[in-house]
């Protein structure tokens, strides 16, 4: 994408995210349980895989700037590992903000001046479902989110999430 139109998405993301009012945002949902409703295989050695509009991305496909997903596994493959679908009971659901914790490596210019500096390094606006199944343990979590300037950035709501998650991911309770 060329600047303008990274301009243009994060404008979009950022405006969608200020009309979500709070009970709207994702780790409000009150989620019990979270479906992967494909299967999803992480190469030898990876632990990460990211989910965006709806669809499993490679790093270098990932724009940390939108809506997104990653599953992490709980210990390193040492062999192809897949992921079945199925249900996965939420532990623990929880946001946070994070600096520089990247699925991808960020390099970040640094400048001078004054000011707090948070506007200068990317924020990362996380929600974390802390998953348990007795079928398939090999999955620890699953963390949705965005990176975006710390004072602008948002959670994402419900709908950004079904954006990123598309039809992959679903959420249920009860």
């Amino acid at each position: 994408m060329d600047m303008q139109s990274n301009k243009l998405v994060f404008l979009f993301t950022a405006a969608l995210a200020a009309c979500a009012t709070p009970a709207d945002r994702l780790y409000q949902s009150g989620a019990t349980r979270i479906e992967l409703t494909r299967a999803v295989t992480f190469p030898v050695g990876e632990t990460q895989r990211a989910i965006q509009d709806g669809k499993l991305v490679t790093r270098e496909e990932l724009y940390e700037a939108r809506p997104y997903c990653v599953l992490r596994l709980g210990t390193i493959p040492s062999t192809e590992f897949t992921l079945r679908p199925g249900q996965f009971r939420v532990l623990r659901l929880f946001y946070r903000e994070e600096q520089f914790a990247s699925f991808t490596p960020v390099r970040v210019a640094s400048g001078g001046g004054g000011g707090d500096g948070a506007g200068d390094r990317p924020y990362y606006f996380q929600t974390v479902f802390r998953t348990e199944s007795t079928e398939q343990p090999e999955l620890y979590s699953i963390t949705c989110q965005q990176q975006s300037d710390y004072h602008l950035g948002e959670h994402l709501s419900m709908a950004e999430f079904r954006t990123a998650a598309g039809t992959l991911l679903r959420l249920g309770s009860g």
